[in-house]
Order: structure tokens, then sequence, then C-alpha cells
């Protein structure tokens, strides 16, 4: 019996192929959530997400904000990019092949309207995130991290947040 999705040498069925260009050894974030955990700092963290420490509003008051992300190794899910865009209002337009998530990270804080967008592809895949939070402008990325240079708490007052990624 011949299995399915199981290449024979010099057969045709590439299902085993089209496997593993899907599959990835090493996990990949998948997805990316905002989770808004209000004035008390209280959330609930979906299902199959992580946390990603880092109050996003940290010393700016207004709502406590997190990312939080879900991991795997489905190459087709897999985000690829990421780019911040703000503006005087909840309008900024995400760059083109970008999704804007919906939720602004300056939530309840005052300052610019500040978004985070996606982009996906099993290309370059993002495997980590980090939130680093300053005192000064632009602090130096953690090692092996790339950082967005764009302060997530921009005219919101308190530290400067950035996100990274690797």
């Amino acid at each position: 019996d011949k299995l399915k999705g199981i290449a024979a040498p010099g057969g045709a069925d590439t299902g085993l192929k089209e496997a593993v260009e899907k599959t990835l050894a090493e996990p990949v974030i998948e997805d990316i959530t905002i989770i808004n955990a209000g004035k008390k700092n209280k959330a609930d963290i979906p299902a199959g997400y992580e946390k990603i420490d880092g109050d996003l509003n940290e010393g700016a008051g207004g709502d406590y904000i997190y990312f939080a992300v879900k991991r795997g190794t489905d190459a087709s899910r897999a985000i690829n990019g990421l780019a911040v865009v703000s503006g005087k209002n909840d309008k900024a337009a995400a760059p083109a092949g970008f999704e804007k998530l919906g939720m602004d990270l300056n939530k309840g804080a005052g300052g610019r309207y500040i978004y985070l967008c996606i982009r996906r592809g099993k290309e370059n895949a993002i495997r980590d995130i980090k939130v680093v939070s300053a005192s000064k402008a632009n602090p130096p990325a953690p090692a092996g991290y790339t950082m967005i240079p764009q302060d997530l708490n921009e005219k919101a007052g308190g530290k400067y947040i950035y996100l990274c990624y690797c």
C-alpha cells in the first residue's frame, strides 16, 4: 500500500515536500495580539498565547497594555515583518503589505495614536520579540535583536518604550 503524502524515490508525490516546506524546524511567531489589562493590570491571556513582559504605557498612566504572541512551526502563518505607525488620530495607515492591529498602543495615556502592523510570510520569519523600557531615547537593543526606532509612548510621557525582534 502507498501512504498518502509520503514521497517514494522517483515518485511524483510531492505531499512530503510540501509538508516540509510548510513546517519550520524552529518555532516562529505565528500571531501577535495586544492585551489591554485596564487600570488594574488584570487581563486574560488568550489560550495558546504567551504574554511578553513590558507594559507599553509604563510611566505614562493609562491602561496597562501588553503584547502576547502565539508561537508555532507553520511557515504559512509566520510573521516576517513588523512596523509601527503613529499619528494624531486613529487613521494612521499600515505600510503596503502590512496589516494594522486594531488597538492603540497608547490607549488611555494620551500622546500619539500608535499601532503595530504585521506582515506574514515564510521568508525571514520572526522568532521572538522583546519590549525595551528606558529613561532615555534610543537605548541599545538586546544582543541579536533589531529595534524599531519608534517610541511606543510617544508624547504620552513616561518611559521610552521600544519593540525589538529577532
